[in-house]
């Protein structure tokens, strides 16, 4: 039903379907047998592969289970060379009374429907010197051409800095480098900082508004200011969301957090396009789009799919309370097919 309207415009796909655990307590069928469990999920995919725009990604979230089979699935289906990654998310953290070993991660791989180098971006920490210029903000960024890469030493003289000075470009990057170098100072985009030495440090500028620290594998838990009790991605913290807003009935949502670094991964500086979750239980990411929306002036889309009958008392009751939550002056459309 969605091709018709939305084949190739899908920018980004975020699911978390059926694990296969066997577990009676989902109220979706998660026992599927291993083949079926493909089965069932070779026909989704292949539709959200035609969903998806030239430049679209697609998370997909899993454990233990079925992630190896999935994987394998993902490259016929997607491309080997699209894969981009495996993100492991911290969803608990402690003890536990497992059998085996206590499982506290889910995987979450990570394709592009596109041949090019993506780069999944967080937010920066910014501890480097600011400067404004012409009204504009930069970060100055004086530790980015070095001698050699990874080389790293706790003495500070010149002779071990690890920095290449302006007057070394030649002799450790070569003649074409010192050329790059003379070029971006002309137009401004480095400048030089005199040393203590004498020589001169190559500064980078950055503007602030497009600072980004590429996208660690491993989703920690973080200390979430809003909840002294709950922390940040932890999957007890997507209850507590659930919570602030009045809804029960749902066991296993995930946190808001999650879904929002995820989608900035990709959608950092586009604020605009089409979010699709065919999985999408109570509702986390239509939650995590309106959330984000407010936070950054966009003005992103989302296509929330649930075949459960919970969608009445929870996902469509949530994405409205979040509206009125945020003071969003919106409507979505509603359908059952």
């Amino acid at each position: 039903s969605l091709k018709k309207q939305f084949a190739g415009k899908i920018k980004l796909i975020y699911i978390d379907p059926p694990y296969n655990t066997g577990n009676d307590e989902f109220k979706y069928n998660d026992n599927f047998n291993h083949s079926s469990w493909l089965t069932f999920m070779k026909n989704r995919l292949e539709i959200a592969r035609e969903l998806l725009k030239n430049d679209g990604v697609i998370f997909i979230q899993c454990d233990d289970n079925e992630q190896a089979y999935l994987k394998v699935l993902c490259d016929e289906i997607f491309n080997r060379n699209r894969f981009v990654g495996v993100l492991i998310w911290q969803r608990a953290k402690g003890g536990g009374q497992a059998k085996e070993i206590v499982r506290g991660h889910d995987y979450i791989l990570v394709y592009r429907n596109f041949d090019e180098i993506l780069t999944l971006k967080r937010q920066k920490s910014i501890q480097k010197k600011v400067i404004e210029i012409n009204g504009q903000k930069y970060i100055k960024n004086d530790d980015f051409l070095r001698k050699v890469f990874g080389k790293y030493s706790e003495n500070k003289t010149e002779e071990f800095d690890r920095r290449c000075f302006y007057e070394e470009i030649e002799k450790y990057k070569g003649a074409e480098k010192k050329k790059e170098v003379d070029e971006k100072i002309k137009s401004g985009e480095y400048i030089l900082e005199r040393h203590y030495s004498g020589k001169h440090i190559v500064c980078r500028l950055e503007p602030l508004e497009q600072a980004y620290s590429t996208f660690y594998s491993i989703i920690k838990n973080i200390t979430d200011t809003d909840s002294p009790v709950v922390e940040g991605f932890l999957s007890e913290k997507g209850k507590y969301d659930l919570e602030k807003l009045g809804i029960k009935g749902f066991e296993y949502p995930k946190p808001v957090g999650l879904i929002k670094i995820l989608i900035k991964s990709v959608m950092m500086f586009e604020k605009e396009g089409i979010i699709l979750d065919f999985f999408s239980g109570s509702g986390t990411t239509a939650h995590a789009v309106l959330e984000l929306n407010k936070e950054d002036g966009g003005n992103r889309k989302f296509i929330m799919i649930e075949q459960m009958d919970y969608i009445n008392t929870v996902t469509c009751p949530r994405v409205q309370k979040v509206m009125e939550k945020e003071n969003i002056d919106d409507s979505f459309i509603y359908f059952e097919l």
